[in-house]
């Protein structure tokens, strides 16, 4: 498929004259990735915030949390059958007249969610039926586009009768429609606010360059991305804190569930004392186009704080976050606590919560009581709390009081507020009722925020950390309660880390830093890809950190670029997916434990989850699959790819795998968005290695693979693939050693 591309711009028009082209409308600040959130506000109601022309029905990196409209006339250059389709992210649909009037649009395809870009295969709604157009008539066509977070991008294309290529519309067979002359003068707004946008994108990428925060009178000035206000907004403002454990539950759950109780929630990796004071500067994500730089803002008053640590060996509450709680408290803010139960008391009496806890007259003691929410610890409260529930031993596990001006909730966890996806309508109705009754009492100690409500909330969490270290090509950043030994691992071992990494699979990075941000507690991340890209590591213990960071850091990297300084092509299971990811987490966990005596990942025991279940797991048919992790387990698809790879690295080496990346790239340079097919894949993996592979992989049991790949071409060259010699035998060590030049033929490794 050859797809063709205009780029994006932006002009001025002048009358009513039929110009070539299209007229984008643009809404921003709109909650949502899909299009029902954008046609449902009242800002859409309202008209678009600004205006742009396109050349063609194609484009990318506009910003984070906005919605579009396009429209054009398209004239059809024959009469017959045409197909029209639509790729995006997030999610669009496309409509089409009979005629030039809007009365006749009809939606003829669509995208849920999201697609790759330009890639029109991935949904069936993406394309239309068959529609039979009169040459030289004029249609009207309108796309609506709603974009969340992340990538994103818009192309429409066509399939003309008697042509099998689909084409980007753009050109002369597009129209734009005729402005008004308020579209008129709103267009020479948008036209000097994008002049004056583009000066501050230059700031904006100096500073990246640098690895600096972008200052706060930079950050006033730039149109970034907030929420936009709740629904049944109640103008209360809620920090929730995961600076002493970070949970996912907590971070996008819980977040969400206050939202949509009407509450203001913006979570944070600062620590306490960096934030509760209104108007410090805290560190946060703004949307500038495509980019997501780190900026400096100022911190806004909270009502409420919600903070909590079950996990005992977490990042503690220092001294100087315990007085700062205290002072917000004593001001008239609440403070909602979610506790744990230690395991004895010498752990209880050492746990910095508890110390916490203790200037209220409470605390979490390892005895255990049963509640709904299952085991959870007995509270031990002075006179001044008020139970306000028990569990079966007749123990207090939830109380308040009164402290000052404020007041005080110590809970049994997070689960009694927090409706999950698998509770009944009934227990859901009862934890958001929960919810809603504590945060109110809480926030009775001082009026609400109220004003614009502009809260922080892009990669995935609001505030970031707020100390920094750089090293070398790594920018960290961290909060002031991480404990001296990772302080010692952030000056000793994550640059080390990152150049190990890069150097296994070579990736061409932006200029600026890469960066780390340290979360609290232990269990994962996420990776953060626009630029600057970075990686969320939730870890306290150090060689976890490095794991888990090399992990998300893979899950950023696209491989070796092709001649053109492209990557194209997509494998079936996602370029950037679980695998690849923990596939350099297990090599950087071995280098920096010195565990080299086994495989990857310990990739050989995937046969005991297929010895259990008592057949072959198809990676084919059930990679991720939740009908597969209920036969195999939940990992054992990663675990079985990891176990093909290490078998390919065995007989190859570690230069397989991104010569593997650079064959892709090359093989599809005049098709970029092509998603492979498992057999297409196996046969580019067949060529970077120059033996066939299929034997092995039918062996593993993957399905839908030819029997042999005796030839194949690439670069023009017809290449010979004599049978791989791998057999199903276990896995070798893992190898950690340098890659060769990836551009040139491998050999098989001397045994």
């Amino acid at each position: 498929m050859r797809v063709l591309t205009i780029s994006l711009a932006l002009a001025l028009a002048g009358g009513a004259l039929a110009e070539p082209g299209a007229l984008l409308e643009m809404w921003q600040g709109l909650d949502g990735d899909g299009v029902a959130d954008l046609t449902g506000s009242a800002k859409y109601a309202a008209g678009p915030e600004s205006l742009r022309f396109l050349t063609a029905l194609d484009y990318e990196d506009l910003g984070n949390s906005y919605g579009t409209q396009v429209t054009a006339l398209v004239t059809a250059p024959a009469t017959g059958a045409y197909t029209f389709f639509v790729a995006s992210d997030d999610s669009s649909e496309l409509y089409l007249s009979t005629d030039d009037q809007p009365n006749t649009l009809r939606r003829i395809a669509q995208v849920s969610g999201y697609t790759d870009p330009r890639t029109f295969d991935q949904q069936p709604g993406q394309k239309s039926a068959p529609i039979d157009l009169t040459a030289g008539r004029r249609y009207l066509l309108r796309v609506l586009h709603k974009q969340g977070g992340g990538g994103n991008h818009l192309a429409v294309a066509w399939q003309v009768p008697g042509s099998t290529e689909r084409v980007i519309l753009g050109g002369a067979l597009l129209t734009r429609p005729a402005l008004t002359g308020a579209q008129r003068d709103l267009l020479a707004k948008s036209a000097q606010l994008e002049a004056e946008r583009a000066k501050q994108r230059a700031e904006v990428e100096a500073y990246m360059a640098r690895g600096e925060t972008i200052p706060a009178g930079l950050t006033a000035k730039l149109t970034w991305c907030t929420e936009s206000l709740p629904a049944n907004d109640t103008g209360i403002n809620v920090l929730v804190d995961q600076s002493h454990q970070t949970q996912f539950v907590v971070l996008w759950g819980l977040r969400g569930e206050l939202r949509g109780a009407g509450y203001r929630a913006c979570t944070s990796d600062a620590s306490l004392g960096s934030v509760l004071t209104p108007g410090k500067p805290c560190r946060v994500r703004l949307a500038v186009d495509s980019l997501e730089p780190f900026a400096w803002w100022p911190a806004a008053p909270f009502n409420v704080v919600i903070t909590g640590q079950q996990d005992l060996k977490a990042q503690t509450y220092t001294p100087a976050e315990q007085a700062a709680l205290e002072a917000f408290i004593k001001a008239g803010g609440g403070v909602l606590v979610f506790g744990g139960r230690p395991a004895d008391q010498a752990a209880a009496d050492g746990w910095s919560l508890n110390q916490m806890l203790g200037r209220y007259g409470a605390a979490c003691t390892p005895t255990a009581e049963t509640s709904p929410a299952g085991r959870v610890a007995a509270l031990k409260l002075s006179a001044d709390w008020e139970v306000l529930a028990k569990g079966q031993g007749g123990a207090p596990i939830r109380a308040r009081r009164a402290y000052g001006k404020g007041r005080i909730v110590l809970a049994e966890g997070n689960a009694p507020f927090n409706a999950g996806g698998n509770d009944a309508a009934d227990v859901a109705a009862a934890k958001r009722a929960l919810l809603r009754e504590t945060m109110a009492w809480l926030a009775a100690g001082k009026p609400p925020v109220g004003g614009d409500g502009k809260l922080p909330g892009i990669g995935g969490v609001g505030i970031y950390p707020e100390l920094e270290k750089r090293a070398g090509s790594v920018l960290v950043y961290y909060a002031d309660n991480q404990p001296a030994s990772v302080r010692q691992l952030i000056d000793r071992d994550l640059e080390r880390g990152a150049k190990q990494v890069a150097a296994w699979f070579p990736t061409k990075f932006a200029a600026e830093p890469y960066v780390i941000v340290l979360c609290a507690g232990g269990g994962g991340g996420w990776a953060i890809n626009p630029r600057p890209k970075a990686a969320a590591v939730i870890e306290y213990e150090p060689l976890s950190i490095l794991g888990v960071f090399g992990h998300e850091m893979a899950h950023t990297m696209t491989g070796p670029a092709n001649a053109q300084g492209k990557v194209c092509g997509n494998i079936p299971f996602g370029n950037q997916g679980e695998s690849q990811a923990g596939w350099f987490q297990g090599k950087l966990n071995a280098l920096f434990s010195g565990e080299t005596n086994q495989a990857n990942r310990n990739c050989n025991t995937y046969l005991e989850a297929e010895q259990k279940a008592g057949r072959k797991q198809d990676l084919a048919t059930e990679y991720e699959t939740e009908a597969a992790r209920k036969v195999f387990g939940y990992g054992n698809q990663w675990t079985k790819m990891w176990y093909a790879w290490q078998k390919i690295e065995d007989r190859y080496g570690p230069t397989w795998y991104p010569r593997w990346y650079w064959v892709r790239s090359t093989r599809w340079a005049d098709d970029p968005g092509h998603r492979e097919t498992w057999d297409e894949c196996i046969e580019t993996m067949s060529i970077a290695v120059g033996e066939d592979l299929f034997p092995f992989w039918r062996s593993l049991g993957t399905s839908g693979l030819r029997e042999r790949c005796e030839r194949a071409t690439f670069q023009g060259q017809v290449i010979e693939l004599p049978i791989a010699p791998i057999d199903n035998g276990p896995a070798g060590n893992v190898q950690l050693g340098p890659i060769g030049d990836y551009t040139k033929p491998i050999r098989p490794l001397a045994r």
